[in-house]
């Protein structure tokens, strides 16, 4: 059994159980940022990286704490801050036993190798998470005719109610109101390695992106 990040407590609109237009065009081009990831995991790591479809939600920051369950558990996340059409943030985040099945799959060593995140371990996760943030980026920006740069990685190993509740906190003073988490699988030689994808701010990224004339088209 895979130890997930993301808990279902946390209330929420799905892709899936929603007939909303932009929640549905968001889950097109997620699939597709993810697949993105994936394919730049697999040139950094010479080895076949494939993504499983991803599920997305709209969280309300007010709920954003609930969404990884136990505020108090550690996680090991690459952030990148985004620049551009859309200024705002991007987590790339893991529980702990994922962050280190990434680092055996990145490296093609036996799953179980890797028991610590030392100086080399973050170094990898940093480099995975800035190659798969930057395509997953790029391929929302190409598909919403945006400019979304992002910042140089950073790998924060610290409880995920922390992490969640800084950046919440920061965007409701900028009057931002949701979170969009987008829930992803990696597989390579039946090894799964599951990892979110917390995008602030999701309100406006899903008004600008899921418009029906947003593909190819610039923000005004």
């Amino acid at each position: 059994m895979y130890e997930t990040l993301t808990s279902p407590l946390a209330p929420s609109r799905t892709v899936p159980d929603s007939q909303t237009p932009e929640l549905a065009t968001i889950g097109v081009v997620a699939a597709s940022a993810v697949q993105s990831a994936a394919n730049a995991l697999s040139e950094m790591a010479l080895r076949e990286i494939t993504a499983v479809s991803p599920e997305v939600r709209m969280v309300d920051l007010s709920h954003l704490s609930m969404v990884a369950g136990d505020p108090e558990r550690s996680v090991v996340a690459v952030y990148l801050g985004i620049e551009g059409d859309i200024p705002g943030h991007i987590l790339m985040a893991f529980s702990e036993s994922m962050a280190l099945g990434l680092v055996d799959m990145l490296m093609d060593q036996p799953v179980g190798t890797t028991t610590e995140l030392g100086d080399l371990e973050i170094s990898a996760l940093a480099e995975a998470g800035n190659v798969a943030g930057s395509f997953f980026l790029t391929t929302i920006a190409d598909w919403a005719g945006l400019t979304l740069p992002p910042t140089p990685p950073m790998v924060i190993h610290e409880m995920c109610g922390a992490i969640l509740g800084t950046l919440a906190a920061e965007l409701a003073l900028q009057e931002n109101d949701q979170a969009m988490v987008i829930d992803a699988q990696f597989t390579c030689d039946g090894q799964v390695v599951e990892a979110s994808f917390f995008m602030f701010p999701g309100d406006r990224l899903i008004n600008t992106v899921g418009r029906p004339h947003a593909h190819g088209a610039a923000v005004s």
